[in-house]
């Protein structure tokens, strides 16, 4: 069976994501925001075409991402952690540049 669903990907050049046993973590951010937008968003809503659907799905992103606060990650968006990890990233690299080991 597990053939089944590795062959559609194959003459399309698509790599299949696959990762080990028990290793949960490679897909958690899609699905906590599918966990999200269903409630919050699609699930008191129907759709007359595809577009519709598509473009409140777009919409709910850019909240998710840019206004919705996350407990999990101290009452931030997500692009605000983004900001922050990426100033935090840039100090740390500069602290790295200017070190210079000590020679014995």
């Amino acid at each position: 069976m597990a053939v089944f669903y590795q062959n559609p990907g194959q003459p399309s050049s698509i790599q299949q994501s696959m990762s080990r046993r028990a290793n949960c973590w490679e897909n958690a951010v899609m699905e906590r925001l599918f966990r999200s937008l269903k409630p919050e968003r699609l699930n008191s809503l129907t759709f007359i075409n595809h577009l519709a659907a598509a473009t409140q799905v777009e919409s709910y992103i850019q909240f998710y991402n840019y206004k919705r606060l996350h407990s999990t990650i101290d009452y931030m968006t997500p692009h605000q952690k983004y900001q922050n990890m990426k100033k935090w990233l840039r100090i740390s690299t500069d602290l790295v540049d200017h070190y210079t080991p000590c020679r014995y």
